[in-house]
């Protein structure tokens, strides 16, 4: 039943960040946002190589 209730919480979370995306780009627009993602992406991948 915990598990559960663990499971329920982090789906939640993640419905919940995704509208909060979704209103990011609705307000930001799309091509800033992909701009903003490609720049995560390299900062990840730099991160990645460095260890």
């Amino acid at each position: 039943m915990h598990f559960f209730l663990g499971v329920d919480i982090s789906f939640t979370q993640a419905v919940g960040m995704f509208l909060l995306l979704l209103g990011v780009i609705s307000s930001v627009g799309v091509t800033q946002v992909m701009d903003i993602i490609k720049d995560i992406l390299k900062g990840l991948g730099k991160w990645i190589h460095l260890t």
